[in-house]
């Protein structure tokens, strides 16, 4: 609800994988969540490397927690989201989208209960004070 802090971190596991495209599209069907961020590189989330294999000699699998990350209920979330960024949020239909949102570079993922929107730890103090300024 507008007025309501920006919520608590939420604890995500992230893997950055940098692979060859087609080994990046196999990952589906291992049943981890994939966030495609280029044609080569994606970000796997709650997973352990030894739970996928790539189908790639060069890919490259390492833990990245240089993320910072808020939960927002889907009612929130479609309030707050088209006053922090001009592009469109992720959807159930396309779950996975990045972009400027209050001027720093973020990525905002739909799931089934909520939507994520998470971006750089570095800019955690910036992020969670803008997003609590919109809120307010």
């Amino acid at each position: 609800m507008v007025g309501d802090p920006v919520p608590e971190f939420l604890d995500l596991r992230i893997r950055r994988v940098v692979a060859t495209s087609a080994a990046i599209d196999a990952l589906s069907t291992h049943g981890v969540t994939v966030l495609r961020t280029a044609a080569d590189e994606a970000l796997v989330i709650d997973a352990d490397a030894g739970e996928f294999k790539l189908d790639d000699p060069w890919a490259i699998v390492q833990e990245d927690t240089s993320w910072v990350a808020f939960a927002y209920d889907h009612e929130t979330a479609a309030r707050l989201f088209p006053r922090i960024a001009s592009w469109e949020p992720p959807s159930a239909a396309q779950p996975f989208a990045q972009g400027m949102a209050v001027g720093l570079p973020v990525k905002a993922w739909w799931r089934e209960e909520d939507m994520v929107i998470f971006g750089p730890a570095c800019f955690e103090h910036d992020l969670r004070h803008r997003i609590d300024e919109v809120l307010t």
